[in-house]
């Protein structure tokens, strides 16, 4: 072969026929030619030339027009700093998610709350530090208290709630005794729950 008169290699598969479901279907016709006709050609070198791509479709007016970014290396913004890589991370839950909700009284029994099945009032002074305990032992650290207000000592303006004898600021005490990590807090709350 003259080298001036060399030509492109045009790879593609030609199949002589086609079967559907295991029958034949008969010659398909491709490119205009029979499968026959074309099956010649290749084996003659006379590749058929493939059809045309379809244009691509236009754009409805008002369609801002972006090119595709040069890039030549990936970009690593999320990752340059731990805070950002924290904020990107996969999020993960663990129980040091949780936060426990305790209902106590001044009982001295543990009394089922009708609106919330197989939950309890606790006794403030040896269940509550039980309970707590339990989770503690999962790797639940964060608990919030509800107590069960007497009617007689709730006001229209929440008095009780600035008590420092009341329930929740004595079962803080009593918790930060036992488990001397454990942060607390006392929320000002009018109701009971």
């Amino acid at each position: 072969m003259q080298q001036g008169l060399l030509r492109p290699l045009h790879l593609f598969a030609v199949r002589a026929s086609d079967s559907h479901n295991g029958n034949h279907v008969g010659p398909l016709h491709k490119l205009g030619l029979s499968d026959a006709k074309c099956e010649s050609a290749v084996v003659a070198g006379n590749v058929p030339e493939a059809p045309l791509v379809p244009p691509k479709p236009a754009s409805s007016v008002g369609t801002p027009v972006v090119p595709s970014l040069p890039l030549n290396r990936h970009p690593r913004r999320n990752r340059r700093m731990s805070a950002l890589r924290e904020a990107f991370q996969e999020t993960t839950i663990s129980p040091a998610n949780f936060v426990y909700p305790l209902f106590i009284h001044e009982g001295e029994e543990d009394t089922l709350i009708g609106a919330m099945p197989r939950c309890y009032r606790l006794r403030w002074r040896h269940e509550l530090v039980q309970e707590v305990a339990k989770a503690r032992d999962v790797g639940v650290n964060s608990m919030v208290l509800f107590p069960k207000i007497p009617d007689a000592l709730k006001s229209p303006t929440g008095n009780e709630a600035y008590n420092d004898n009341d329930l929740v600021p004595r079962s803080i005490r009593l918790l930060k005794d036992k488990f001397s990590d454990l942060e607390g807090n006392k929320t000002k709350f009018n109701a009971d729950e």
